[in-house]
């Protein structure tokens, strides 16, 4: 499961039926043919396609070590148009090393017109930026 949300003060999981209706609004940018599925590397919180946010929005979730680099990740959010609206670093919240989920945070600070139709994308860190070892996903989302 890639994503869970949170209603009212219960924590929910976003169920299996749900993931499957809207797997297809998720980009997975995958050009190396990275075969580990997604759910296998990243995990985020509150946040699913066509969720509302308004500014400032603290994003949480966890990750595999390998999504890091030097315990972090970038954020960004782009509008429908693929302009940078808001960028931040995913920091993690633990310090651990191995193949263990790592949790994290980023606070992301934006200024948008009402209903403006977003992507927020999580990127794994490749400081080498060598094409075949980049990763993201992509999920559609509404700015408040």
């Amino acid at each position: 499961m890639v994503f869970s949300c949170q209603s009212g003060n219960t924590d929910s999981t976003v169920s299996a039926e749900y993931a499957l209706r809207t797997r297809d609004q998720i980009t997975d940018y995958n050009p190396g043919n990275d075969e580990r599925p997604l759910n296998e590397l990243i995990q985020i919180d509150g946040i699913y396609p066509g969720s509302i946010i308004g500014s400032p929005y603290r994003v949480t979730g966890k990750a595999k070590q390998s999504w890091y680099f030097e315990g972090d990740f970038p954020v960004l959010l782009q509008d429908e148009n693929g302009t940078l609206l808001s960028s931040a670093p995913a920091t993690a919240l633990d310090s651990r090393k191995g193949s263990g989920w790592i949790p994290f945070k980023a606070d992301i600070i934006f200024i948008a017109a009402p209903n403006t139709e977003a992507r927020l994308i999580f990127k794994l860190d490749n400081p080498s930026e060598t094409e075949g070892f980049q990763r993201a996903i992509e999920v559609p989302i509404i700015l408040q």
